[in-house]
């Protein structure tokens, strides 16, 4: 396989962790090739820093990479810059950021690469350079010209995803429609069996409110809308559950997905059970792309001791999507 990488937000973690992820898999998988898009100067500091080993070229044109059979490429094509922070957001990084993304969007867009693998950026640093996107999946979303797209999170023990994804509260029940709600059960059945290979799968639905609404005295969506859908689409689809409850009695290793209705209402315990190892990866986009479940941690960022896992869950599962994705293909 052939990897485009972003750098994520230099003023955090993202940098050492994508580097010390590709000193693993440099030295485990022997055909793969790994493309970052980082700005030289930063990339050779950090590779010195860190006291790094793969072989690496530096390519500063976009149309000299197809020439290069290095496993690790640098593609810095874009100038660094000269000033920015470490440890906070800053326009300089959002910029960069930014721009690394691009790139390697294009890369996989143009089959120069077969996944995408992004690192942490900061939707504060993205705002502080007017880049309108509250994330890496809305922004991938509008390059591949998405309808129909989704947020999922990867690991061993659960895989999950989410109705809406960066909405405040206030806004969530409103979102909340049978036709809305019915269209991403489908999607997410869909993104099963094509992008994971599950053919029969079994897809828990959360309840929006606490006791998924208590037969009606704590909210009706469960009454209104979220039973009727499920009890429409019958197969593959379970609940309204109680949040709190299936979280708590591990019911999620009885289901193929867990779908949530906002945030945090998955996330909390996703990331309690797999903080270190957890793959945001986003579905319906017309490219592979995954990512460490985790921000920038700029409390660490200079301090070098940044924890690569996630990251390298970020390249294993890119890989297995991959493998699940061309069987699809080559079965239709």
């Amino acid at each position: 396989m052939k990897f485009a990488v972003t750098c994520g937000d230099v003023g955090g973690i993202g940098p050492e962790i994508v580097l010390k992820a590709i000193e693993i898999l440099s030295h485990k998988s022997k055909n793969n090739q790994y493309i970052i898009s980082i700005p030289g100067p930063i990339h050779d500091k950090l590779y010195s820093r860190l006291n790094l080993s793969y072989s690496f070229q530096t390519v500063k044109k976009l149309e000299s990479f197809t020439q290069t059979k290095n496993r690790v490429v640098v593609l810095d094509t874009f100038r660094s810059p000269e000033n920015y922070p470490e440890g906070v957001p800053s326009k300089e990084s959002g910029k960069l950021s930014y721009k690394s993304i691009v790139q390697s969007y294009l890369l996989c867009n143009h089959r120069l690469a077969d996944a995408l693998v992004t690192a942490p950026i900061s939707k504060t640093a993205l705002h502080l350079a007017q880049i309108n996107f509250p994330g890496h999946t809305e922004m991938l979303a509008e390059f591949s010209r998405s309808k129909e797209f989704g947020m999922f999170f990867l690991a061993k023990n659960m895989k999950a995803a989410l109705f809406t994804i960066h909405l405040p509260l206030e806004k969530v029940p409103e979102e909340l429609t049978k036709g809305k709600l019915k269209s991403f059960l489908l999607f997410s059945r869909k993104v099963l069996k094509t992008d994971f290979g599950i053919l029969n799968p079994r897809i828990a639905v959360l309840g929006l409110n606490p006791h998924a609404g208590e037969d009606g005295l704590l909210g009706r969506q469960e009454i209104k809308i979220i039973s009727p859908v499920i009890k429409q689409l019958g197969e593959s689809f379970y609940g309204p559950f109680v949040p709190d409850a299936f979280f708590g009695k591990k019911l999620y290793s009885d289901f193929d997905l867990v779908i949530g209705m906002y945030h945090d209402q998955v996330l909390i315990p996703f990331k309690m059970l797999n903080y270190s190892t957890g793959v945001n990866y986003t579905a319906g986009l017309n490219i592979i792309r995954t990512s460490p479940d985790h921000g920038t941690a700029y409390d660490i960022a200079g301090k070098y001791i940044a924890d690569p896992s996630s990251m390298l869950s970020a390249f294993y599962w890119a890989e297995k999507i991959f493998a699940a994705t061309k069987r699809s293909y080559e079965k239709a």
